[in-house]
């Protein structure tokens, strides 16, 4: 999986491009498609960079995936609470995985590599969501962000990236900083190929991914 950062991708810094050919992951509920960009016109999101608002026909909709199983198992099984164990069964039960192929260079925002470029901290990406009923939005900040980019990509307005436009934001897992995820917008909806899902507790990277996090796979 080939990721260029700024110049070396031909952009200016604070851009990268995630190449063609690469295979990204989407975690998602086994009774749901994974090829879903949400949220759905009129509900206000619940991701670190859904719109700020409850989103229009104006507002982009958003696919988040990750790089591999170890990200997909931080952002949507642990969620910071790591376990010393999973069953395959359970995960089965509630999870399902399905890979996703790049079929074109696609054009992000670097929230990984250069933040600072975009007046940004890892801190100000990472913060945990606003939990209190009466929070207007759970990632004020992120969300906040995402809004304001949609808008420069909606009149084509971000200098030195090929027409002006990208497709997404590249940020890392709160849960797990060393895991590369995306939120790819639904103009990239086409640069997807969608293979078949599996339920997670069968994908043929489990074992590894929860070999490397130190946590022991049962039945």
């Amino acid at each position: 999986m080939t990721i260029d950062f700024g110049p070396s991708a031909g952009l200016p810094a604070g851009f990268a491009s995630w190449r063609s050919g690469s295979a990204l992951v989407r975690g998602h509920s086994p009774s749901k498609s994974a090829n879903w960009f949400g949220p759905a016109l009129g509900a206000l999101g619940s991701n670190r960079f859904d719109p700020p608002r409850p989103r229009t026909l104006n507002d982009p909709a958003g696919c988040y995936l990750a790089e591999g199983i170890i990200g997909l198992l931080h952002e949507r099984v642990f969620r910071g609470a790591l376990q010393p164990q999973v069953s395959r069964t359970t995960l089965s039960a509630h999870h399902a995985v399905t890979e996703a192929t790049l079929l074109r260079d696609v054009v992000l925002i670097d929230l990984v590599v250069a933040t600072a470029v975009h007046g940004l901290q890892l801190s100000d990406i990472t913060a945990p969501p606003l939990l209190a009923p009466h929070a207007p939005l759970r990632y004020p900040a992120t969300q906040g962000m995402a809004g304001a980019w949609a808008a420069t990509n909606a009149s084509a307005g971000f200098a030195g990236v090929p027409g002006g436009r990208v497709d997404g934001i590249l940020y890392v897992s709160r849960f797990g900083p060393a895991e590369r995820c995306v939120v790819l917008w639904d103009l990239a909806h086409g640069a997807l190929r969608w293979g078949s899902a599996l339920p997670l507790g069968a994908h043929g990277g489990l074992r590894a991914a929860c070999g490397a996090l130190g946590v022991r796979e049962v039945p």
